[in-house]
């Protein structure tokens, strides 16, 4: 069955390449596009794709701020980022945001489409160049590991389902524990991690090698 994708990007030309690509697939089609995260939203909102394909730094609402709402409203929701921006500060937070993939916009047309099974293939993709900022970025919190507040083996299994987007309430069901009781021990997460969201929390288990 072909998949459907929805395309975002505020250049035309990159929108026209992705397209040029996947021309004559018989396994990927661009039913929409969009030019920034505003527009990118509101179709999603109107019908659903099987994956959102989506560059990071656009105009009105950005890659980021679209991405956070798509998980917030659509946590199931599949969701490639495109993009020139490897720095280590947006790479940790769509890694925290669990996106599907991250590739450069200068990625071939076989490693795209590569990209594109594997997530179909319910696998995480990343160009080799973001993943091995990745490898680094975990190696630094391996390292620092030692000097990071202790978490109780609780707390650490709902830390890891936390960064899977898995809701309190099946995480009390998975531990076999009370609503009451998974909410206070989220609690004790943010105050341990000095954070008030899920995000957050989720950088703190990357940046101290616990995810």
């Amino acid at each position: 069955m072909t998949k459907d994708i929805l395309l975002v990007d505020d250049h035309a030309m990159i929108r026209i390449a992705i397209k040029e690509y996947l021309k004559g697939s018989s396994e990927f089609n661009i039913v929409a596009e969009a030019e920034n995260g505003k527009e990118a939203f509101d179709i999603l909102l109107s019908q659903p794709f099987d994956l959102v394909i989506t560059d990071i730094n656009m105009p009105v609402v950005s890659g980021l701020e679209l991405i956070e709402n798509i998980k917030l409203n659509f946590p199931d929701q599949l969701v490639l980022a495109l993009t020139m921006d490897v720095s280590e500060k947006t790479i940790r937070k769509l890694y925290a945001l669990g996106v599907s993939g991250y590739v450069v916009k200068n990625v071939g047309q076989r490693e795209f489409i590569e990209a594109l099974q594997q997530i179909f293939d319910h696998k995480k993709y990343f160009s080799d160049e973001v993943f091995k900022k990745i490898s680094e970025i975990r190696d630094q919190s391996i390292a620092a590991q030692s000097g990071t507040k202790s978490l109780s083996e609780m707390e650490q299994q709902i830390l890891k389902l936390l960064s899977k987007h898995t809701p309190s309430r099946v995480i009390a069901d998975k531990l076999n524990i009370s609503p009451l009781t998974t909410e206070l021990l989220i609690k004790n997460l943010y105050r341990k991690a000095e954070c008030k969201s899920i995000p957050g929390l989720i950088l703190y288990g990357i940046e101290n090698g616990m995810i």
